[in-house]
């Protein structure tokens, strides 16, 4: 019976965590996107995401393909993909900043079995700027990768 206990400890912090996030998240509203300028379909939510970029990168070109993880729930795969709603991004001398917004199914899902690829245009040219992820504070550098980030 006491080996028990640090796992219902354990999923009981887990399940704090994930109602604090979301507390937090509509708190600063960044929950549902259906007051936004981007309203999510029926049934699903916009909520800020972290991305990977895909590989290669063109420095010469005015666009960067991006990717985000989701997938399906469980019992309703049909209207439950996650997809990019629409991505914020600041552009300067030195760098791009994207904030990701993704459309997920606002049911208990895990979000996880797929990726999906979303194309971000540029007003120009990725050059040598650095494009960092906006959802961290201070933003995360996502391109050029760290060395430790060695796969897409």
């Amino acid at each position: 019976m006491d080996s028990l206990l640090p796992v219902s400890l354990w999923g009981i912090r887990a399940f704090a965590g994930i109602v604090a996030t979301f507390a937090v998240a509509s708190l600063l509203g960044c929950g549902s996107g259906e007051d936004d300028a981007y309203p999510a379909p029926e049934g699903m939510e916009s909520v800020l995401t972290s991305f990977r970029v895909s590989v290669p990168v063109n420095p010469h070109g005015r666009s960067v393909s991006i990717v985000i993880d989701g997938g399906y729930c469980v019992g309703n795969p049909a209207k439950s993909q996650t997809t990019v709603n629409h991505v914020d991004a600041e552009q300067s001398a030195d760098e791009i900043v994207l904030t990701v917004y993704a459309n997920v199914w606002a049911g208990l899902c895990s979000g996880i079995g797929g990726q999906v690829r979303h194309e971000v245009q540029l007003d120009e040219p990725i050059g040598d700027r650095v494009i960092l992820d906006g959802i961290a504070d201070p933003p995360a550098q996502r391109w050029p990768r760290p060395d430790s980030e060695l796969s897409d």
